[in-house]
């Protein structure tokens, strides 16, 4: 059998310097990764998309009834007695919302994504936690998240905001991207405070909206999208399940 002997002990400037080169083995790596990026991409012209003024105006009356909807359910809700408030009745209120985002529109894409599997475990279904997104045709996103019900956040926490933006990465550092849905691919969305003034905004001003998000396309393959713009970015869960 093999005997191992003490452990050594570091001093505290040791470990403050191994924390560093730990650092500057990070950024080193990052600053390698960016300039092989910026290769790729030498002579490519990005592309952006511009959301036509009818989705914009499609999209401010889905967020309005969507908001008429929950603050309705909501006091149904407080009419309830404490043992009638379960999860399943909140989820099933999340299930009318989805009923009335069925026909809302006509969307590019429905899909369901799990709720914390890693990379390596199975893809995994669960009806009480897994959030569901509708695309619209320009690739605007929302989300239904339906662990926000477990959290103790309420029905209105399950409704998140309008992302300017969403696609898909294949798993590792270095995903592949992706501009459709495909099970096994991971979600992200990206917002910006610009285009969500716009959808909130009152008033008669449905004009198009010219995002600002590049897309770098090469031999009809996505290499970059850059989201210099970006206010916030969601990196989801893996998609489990597509019902569009």
């Amino acid at each position: 059998m093999n005997e191992q002997g003490p452990k050594r002990k570091y001093s505290p400037d040791e470990l403050r310097s191994l924390d560093k080169i730990g650092m500057f083995r990070v950024l080193e790596e990052l600053d390698q990764k960016k300039k092989k990026l910026e290769a790729s991409l030498a002579g490519i012209l990005p592309r952006f998309e511009t959301i036509p003024a009818s989705e914009i105006q499609k999209i401010r009356e889905i967020r309005a009834l969507v908001h008429k909807r929950v603050d309705q359910y909501e006091r149904e809700l407080a009419l309830l007695s404490p043992g009638q408030t379960t999860d399943n009745a909140y989820l099933g209120y999340v299930a009318k919302l989805e009923e009335l985002l069925d026909s809302a529109l006509n969307w590019r894409a429905k899909f369901t994504t799990e709720s914390g599997s890693g990379e390596d475990d199975p893809i995994s279904f669960d009806p009480k936690l897994d959030s569901t997104y509708y695309v619209t045709p320009s690739n605007t996103s929302f989300r239904l998240r339906r662990i926000s019900l477990k959290e103790g956040r309420g029905l209105r926490g399950a409704i998140q905001p309008f992302a300017e933006r969403i696609y898909y990465r294949g798993s590792g550092k270095d995903g592949v991207i992706h501009l459709d849905p495909k099970v096994g691919l991971y979600v992200v969305e990206i917002f910006n405070n610009e285009f969500s003034a716009r959808i909130r905004a009152p008033g008669e001003d449905y004009g198009e909206f010219q995002s600002k998000i590049g897309i770098y396309e090469k031999d009809g393959r996505t290499l970059h999208i850059d989201a210099k713009s970006k206010d916030n970015i969601h990196y989801g869960d893996r998609i489990n399940k597509i019902f569009k």
